[in-house]
């Protein structure tokens, strides 16, 4: 049988005569109309099937692959894997969960690569990309080839899919000898990752209780290769409910609580910190250009994994030292003004009040914060986008994540709603006046934060060859204004600038 699926774009990849026996991968599945079947290529959309192809029937909440099947048998396919029996003649084989089952099949058709890399999987609410990042340092510090497979960036959606995870790691495979995957909550779930073996997963942070049957980090933790293990964090506050559930080698880190794996901050600043990293009978200094507690556990957790995959902790700590600030985190901008200008991605309430938290312990002044909460969050979080930077501010800002000239307030009233004292919020939908405003209203010993975005692009000039970013705003403005603040303090004028009795009166 042939596929759809494109596994064999790349000869270097995928052997294009490989040929899988499903009742050898899928020893639990059910046959009709076929004793076994030996495919070559799979297609899981019913317009990408070409002759002879394994036509797999996926079932999302919003559409059932089942319904297409005939059209993918016109198109050529030659059987059908299904969830359920089909009133057909061409061969079938029935599974429990067809996208489980699209995985392994993926991955053997690829040679299941995994099963010959270091495979570390990444999950979490978050921190995911900063302890990927980390750990790719640490690896390459001890010289060990890896590939850092954080996202499938070639896709439209962003999104893993089986046949994308084994084509990454395939390539992997090719001139390394580990790769780091990052795996959101939606993927987990959705079981894209099925397929794939690993030799550690580390869980960031949890966002729900581990009582909820879907928790992600479960369903990644099943998929552990033999003598696989976990790293919880032991602060967290399900992870002791978590240990108790997952039955598998855990190895744990901790700031607070005793941990296998833990740190104590010595010194920290608005651009950088030093702790003592301990474990067992060992220690290490070890120093970030990030700050925060939220980035010790970062590091903490890539080097728990580094220290049982076999790297010694001078390495690690080398790793640690030399990974430079991962774009979009905490970055600092410094253009010679007297007040700190951080930018940070901060899209989740928690990261905007740990951000805001660690400003808080380093500035004697004000903090200002520009901030808007995601385009597709639920009321409920923009609620407490708002309830957490009330707490933690003096000026905070309401903007979007993007320079537009369109005036939708539904989202900035939802996150008003979680303010006790909604006045103190200023709103400025044009998000490089909104970085202007709180830069021209700082002093020196403030903060201005500019959260949100990270590195995305806010906008395009030239017609879209020039991507313009929070820190671009931030440097542009500090490089032409700062030099005479001392002297003269320009008033603003001209700007799109509301307040919330603007706001109401709209």
């Amino acid at each position: 049988m042939n596929g759809a699926n494109h596994l064999s774009a790349d000869p270097r990849n995928v052997d294009r005569r490989r040929v899988v026996s499903l009742r050898e991968i899928l020893p639990a599945a059910r046959f009709h109309n076929t004793r076994d079947l030996q495919v070559r290529r799979c297609a899981s959309q019913w317009h990408e099937c070409r002759a002879d192809d394994l036509f797999v029937a996926l079932v999302d909440p919003d559409s059932d692959g089942h319904d297409d099947v005939n059209r993918a048998l016109a198109r050529g396919a030659g059987a059908i894997l299904a969830e359920r029996l089909l009133p057909i003649a061409s061969p079938q084989c029935i599974v429990e969960d067809s996208r489980v089952a699209w995985g392994h099949i993926a991955h053997a058709l690829a040679g299941n690569p995994s099963d010959n890399l270091t495979t570390v999987a990444v999950t979490g609410r978050d921190g995911k990309s900063s302890t990927a990042f980390l750990l790719e340092s640490i690896f390459r510090a001890a010289r060990v080839g890896v590939v850092n497979t954080a996202s499938p960036e070639s896709s439209d959606d962003g999104r893993w899919t089986p046949p994308r995870l084994a084509r990454a790691l395939a390539e992997a495979a090719i001139a390394s000898r580990a790769a780091i995957v990052e795996a959101s909550d939606e993927d987990s779930l959705r079981n894209q990752l099925a397929g794939a073996g690993f030799d550690a997963v580390i869980v960031t942070r949890m966002a729900r209780p581990i009582s909820d049957a879907c928790q992600p980090a479960i369903r990644l933790l099943k998929q552990l290769k033999e003598g696989g293990f976990a790293i919880i964090n032991a602060d967290d506050c399900f992870a002791s409910e978590m240990i108790c559930r997952i039955g598998v080698p855990v190895l744990t880190v901790g700031i607070r609580n005793a941990a296998d794996v833990t740190a104590k901050i010595v010194e920290s600043s608005i651009d950088e910190q030093t702790f003592l990293l301990t474990a067992g009978d060992d220690s290490a200094v070890m120093r970030t250009r990030t700050p925060g507690a939220a980035y010790v556990y970062n590091c903490l957790q890539a080097a728990a994994a580094a220290l049982v995959l076999g790297i010694d902790l001078a390495t690690i700590a080398r790793g640690i030292d030399t990974c430079p600030s991962l774009p979009g985190r905490m970055n600092v901008v410094r253009c010679g003004q007297e007040f700190a200008v951080l930018v940070d991605q901060a899209d989740t309430p928690w990261r905007i009040g740990a951000a805001l938290n660690m400003i808080r312990q380093h500035v004697t002044g004000r903090i200002f914060c520009v901030f808007n909460a995601p385009i597709d969050c639920s009321t409920r979080t923009a609620i407490e986008f708002g309830r957490m930077v009330e707490r933690h501010c003096d000026a905070p800002v309401i903007t979007r994540s993007q320079v537009s000239p369109t005036l939708d307030y539904e989202s900035d009233h939802q996150i008003l709603d979680g303010f006790r004292q909604p006045a103190r919020a200023r709103l400025i939908p044009d998000r490089m006046t909104a970085i202007e405003w709180a830069l021209a209203e700082a002093r020196p010993g403030d903060a201005v934060l500019v959260a949100g975005c990270g590195e995305r692009s806010i906008c395009s000039l030239a017609a879209n060859r020039w991507h313009l970013t929070d820190a671009d705003v931030c440097k542009a403005w500090l490089y032409n204004n700062e030099s005479v603040r001392q002297t003269i303090v320009k008033p603003v004028v001209n700007r799109q600038i509301f307040n919330i009795e603007n706001y109401r009166a709209s």
